[in-house]
């Protein structure tokens, strides 16, 4: 199943009341430069305080756009710890429906999809991916 598949047709340049698929339900619009306090999104505690604020958006039934608008800098580290609790927390369907990334740079937006993808198999079976990493150390 592609990114496109469980979340949505998301990835979409302009305002949020240009991003496709919302719902009609009520609607908040989260910019990470201003939750994570400049463009440097580099930072775990900064990937996590998106997340909380994400999180809170959508266990109020809120569809949520996420834009990424000036983000300059953009760390794995900060997208595993913004995606891995939603991930654990909500299901595909509430995330394909409420959860919409927008602004994204195109080398950023392939970025989040690796991470997630990663995520996903972590999450789908732990003890094999942590077998495959340890693999793959041991290559190194």
């Amino acid at each position: 199943m592609g990114w496109e598949t469980r979340f949505g047709a998301i990835f979409q340049k302009g305002s949020f009341h240009s991003v496709k698929g919302l719902s009609a339900m009520e609607k908040s619009f989260l910019e990470v430069t201003h939750i994570a306090g400049d463009g440097h999104c580099i930072l775990e505690e900064d990937g996590a305080r998106v997340a909380a604020e994400v999180g809170t958006a959508l266990r109020a039934g809120q569809s949520v756009a996420l834009s990424f608008r000036g983000v300059e800098m953009l760390t794995t580290s900060f997208i595993r710890a913004l995606f891995l609790p939603l991930l654990e927390q909500f299901s595909a369907g509430e995330l394909n429906a409420q959860l919409h990334i927008a602004d994204a740079e195109p080398g950023d937006t392939k970025r989040i999809k690796f991470v997630i993808d990663d995520l996903k198999l972590r999450l789908r079976d732990p003890e094999a991916y942590d077998r495959a990493r340890e693999h793959a150390l041991e290559l190194a």
